[in-house]
């Protein structure tokens, strides 16, 4: 895509980090947004056309709770995303 029209490099940066950011990687068997949020990324498509982010009917302390909740899990996850023990491929810069 971008060899054709170089000069539009930059509109391809944010489908291109997304893409990293949402697959599992080797080392960790855990995606990057897994690790960071807790959770598995909604693609664009996935999300509903009346999804409203709001936490309506519950008070700060209840928001509290599940943040600590959820601090939680992520310190969990993040702590079985340990590297993966097979043998490491030496990085040569060509593919």
């Amino acid at each position: 895509m971008v060899a054709n029209k170089p000069e539009y490099w930059d509109e391809y940066l944010d489908a291109v980090m997304f893409d990293l950011r949402t697959k599992k990687q080797m080392t960790t068997k855990f995606s990057p947004y897994y690790l960071m949020f807790g959770r598995e990324a909604r693609y664009p498509t996935e999300v509903p056309e009346n999804f409203m982010v709001a936490l309506e009917g519950k008070s700060a302390d209840l928001q509290s709770d599940d943040q600590k909740n959820q601090c939680g899990s992520l310190t969990n996850i993040q702590s079985r995303a340990a590297p993966n023990p097979s043998p490491k491929k030496k990085y040569t810069g060509s593919t």
